[in-house]
């Protein structure tokens, strides 16, 4: 694969915080990382503009069951929002805990 090599100028702050970030996501090489983080950044940029691309999306959040009406508030805001909330899964966790997955498909 052929590379080009570049330069730029960041504040060291911000530089000190990626190299750290870098090291808790195990990698070493920061061209690598730069290569990921650069391919996100277009990634994110070309969705944002060609809003007609077809795509999932999922909200997970847990919760305790406990409350009284929290399950019924979920259920009607999920029949609010079904253009853009047209699934559910709902795990049990433990005795107190559930995880809701709520999703849906566009495009």
């Amino acid at each position: 694969m052929k590379v080009e090599r570049t330069s730029f100028s960041v504040s060291p702050g911000l530089l000190k915080r990626f190299d750290s970030v870098i090291k808790e996501m195990g990698h070493e090489d920061t061209s690598r990382a730069l290569q990921i983080a650069m391919r996100n950044f277009v990634t994110e940029y070309t969705w944002r503009v060609e809003k007609r691309r077809p795509g999932v999306g999922a909200i997970l959040f847990t919760y305790s069951h406990r409350p009284r009406g929290l399950q019924e508030a979920l259920v009607d805001v999920q029949h609010q929002y079904r253009d853009v909330a047209n699934s559910t899964t709902h795990i049990h966790l433990d005795e107190s805990r559930c995880l809701e997955i709520i999703g849906d498909h566009f495009g």
